[in-house]
């Protein structure tokens, strides 16, 4: 194997993903965590409450999610809260740092560097817990979600690379997750059972 391999968590606000790849990590497997919650602390530490007012966040949460992505290692398989697109569905048309974002993806997808292997999208739960973090109710939550799959769909995350997670435990959501990436790479990538189980190395 000569890259890695990129699965990304996503869904609205509250869906639970955070939950699911902290079980995946303690499963030994490589994650990486969603950038735009450190932002959020990193602004709040310095005394900002409300750093999404802030007319740079967007751009902030991008870098640090393109600094992360970066340092990928090859012949691993990441799990990662939220991708790159995400920024999209959150800048939406009217917003200042669209464009750069916009722009940030189509050229990592035509440099090749923004090619997830599968997009796992969790269902919304029932209730939204707000915090000092999360900031969206379950409304405003719904219509992130809609924005959400609009922008990955848009990306040509369909079918096979676009799987939907149901409401479940977080036991139960990382089984999936994982059965879900056996099930791409037995359709998608033909290798031998033993370079399958590769994937999976941690180390």
């Amino acid at each position: 194997m000569s890259s890695s391999h990129k699965y990304v968590l996503t869904g609205a606000p509250g869906c639970g993903k955070s939950s699911v790849l902290l079980e995946l990590e303690n499963r030994g497997f490589e994650v990486i965590r969603e950038a735009a919650q450190d932002v959020i602390q990193r602004y709040q530490a310095k005394g900002i409450e409300k750093p999404w007012e802030d007319v740079h966040f967007q751009d902030e949460v991008l870098k640090l999610q393109l600094f992360r992505e970066g340092n990928i290692q090859k012949d691993k398989t990441y799990f990662i809260d939220r991708g790159t697109i995400d920024g999209l569905a959150y800048a939406r048309e009217d917003h200042p740092s669209r464009w750069w974002i916009k722009n940030q993806c189509h050229q990592r997808r035509k440099e090749g560097r923004d090619n997830y292997d599968v997009i796992f999208f969790f269902n919304p739960l029932d209730e939204v817990e707000t915090n000092g973090v999360r900031r969206e109710g379950i409304e405003e939550a719904k219509v992130i979600d809609g924005f959400l799959r609009e922008e990955y769909r848009s990306h040509g995350y369909f079918s096979g690379r676009f799987v939907e997670i149901p409401k479940a435990s977080i036991e139960d959501r990382a089984d999936q997750i994982l059965q879900g990436v056996e099930h791409y790479i037995t359709k998608t990538i033909p290798m031998e059972r033993q370079d399958r189980k590769d994937m999976f190395k941690n180390n």
